[in-house]
């Protein structure tokens, strides 16, 4: 029984460390393949900056009222959703010292 729980965390040890292996030799190829390919072409950062802005570009918001889509009645709608989500401030009444 105890050589069987030994012989386990032998297993999982040397998985774990293949895995970390493999982790790292994957890594390594993709820096690898972005530095032949990226480095001299110019078109290949273009299209994954441009992919990265479009991904985290908010171009509409839906509200109770519509759908705004200029900057400012984003910013608008925005600001009133967080101001009601966090709440008002308050006096406290203790203290933790």
């Amino acid at each position: 029984m105890v050589e069987e729980v030994a012989f386990k965390k032998l297993l999982k040890a040397r998985s774990v460390g293949m895995t970390a292996v493999q982790k790292a030799k994957a890594r390594q190829h993709s820096r690898l393949t972005w530095i032949r390919e990226g480095d001299s072409n110019t078109r290949l950062f273009h299209v994954y900056a441009n992919a990265r802005r479009k991904k985290t570009y908010i171009s509409a918001l839906h509200t109770e009222d519509g759908i705004t889509t200029t900057q400012q009645d984003k910013i608008k709608v925005a600001m009133d959703y967080f101001s009601k989500a966090v709440g008002t401030s308050m006096v406290r009444s203790r203290r933790i010292n």
